[in-house]
């Protein structure tokens, strides 16, 4: 798996990714492989809470996840695989007490983000890094 530079997974939904790793719903890591690119992912992101559910797809621009009693273990570690397109982020009035680092990584079109009404203690540092809008 060293030498693996390029993923396909159609079919299929790579809920994480940070250069040398990835996480299919945020379980599996393939290690110190370098995989430098994904194409073909193609799926739903489905967030679940105890109050409902959410979902993007890769043309999904509005990720509407208010009022889920969505909590950090409800997160994927990243959105950018599943939905690379989205401009607007809705995660208020859930109960999520901490963010995954890299779940903005990757959204090179995001322009708002709403946290608003959870029990957020602080944000991980470098949460923003890489966002332009």
């Amino acid at each position: 798996l060293a030498s693996l530079t390029d993923l396909t997974c159609t079919g299929n939904l790579i809920c994480g990714y940070t250069g040398a790793t990835f996480s299919c719903n945020g379980a599996t890591n393939v290690g110190s492989t370098t995989v430098t690119s994904l194409r073909s992912c193609s799926g739903t992101l489905t967030i679940t809470g105890s109050s409902g559910s959410c979902s993007c797809t890769k043309n999904t621009t509005l990720l509407d996840c208010r009022d889920k009693n969505l909590t950090y273990t409800s997160l994927p570690s990243s959105l950018w695989s599943a939905c690379p397109k989205l401009v607007d982020v809705q995660f208020t009035y859930n109960s999520i007490e901490r963010l995954p680092s890299g779940l903005l990584t990757g959204l090179t079109d995001l322009q708002i983000v709403n946290l608003g009404v959870n029990v957020l203690t602080a944000v991980p540092s470098g949460f923003f890094k890489g966002l332009s809008n």
